[in-house]
């Protein structure tokens, strides 16, 4: 009788212990496509200009996104930029926010007397607050550095601060 106690006290917590739900998928949606609205000061040339950024995210994994992202900045002459990359997005608040961090590999295209190349690597983090399941709004701020390539070689670097619009499905 005594063995049937012991038994009985050593496994009682295990069978009270619930198993760990499944992965789930992120409220919302596996997907988001994205808009934002922001401006660049491009730190080596002292200039800056306003950017229009939009984009494709899709879950991988527990917090891990593919990010998919193009960019146009104006100012006196035009860059493109084409963007990829990993977004980890962390736990979202009770408030709706959602803090993330973005790693990205960067090509651009500055559209000056001769064309320029860059290769660069983005890093950046924002949050993203959503008001319902249906849409999302984002600030956020990066840090772009790269080699350039073409007209002046040498080294590309900028710093942006975007504000946007998400629409997860």
């Amino acid at each position: 009788m005594r063995w049937i106690v012991l038994a009985v006290a050593l496994l009682a917590p295990l069978a009270g212990r619930a198993e760990e739900p499944p992965a789930e998928e992120p409220p919302g949606g596996t997907n988001i496509v994205f808009v934002q609205l922001g401006g660049q000061i491009e730190v080596a040339r002292y200039r800056s200009g306003f950017q229009l950024a939009g984009g494709y995210q899709r879950f991988l994994k527990s917090i891990m996104w593919l990010d998919l992202a193009t960019s146009v900045v104006v100012h006196r002459n035009t860059n493109w930029a084409l963007d990829g990359g990993v977004r980890w997005k962390f736990a979202r608040s009770k408030s709706g926010v959602e803090a993330y961090l973005r790693t990205l590999l960067e090509f651009a295209v500055f559209a000056e007397s001769q064309t320029q190349f860059v290769l660069g690597a983005r890093v950046g983090g924002g949050a993203a607050y959503y008001s319902s399941p249906g849409f999302g709004a984002s600030l956020e701020a990066t840090i772009s550095v790269g080699p350039a390539f073409g007209g002046d070689s040498g080294v590309a670097s900028s710093l942006e601060l975007l504000a946007g619009v998400e629409f997860p499905f």
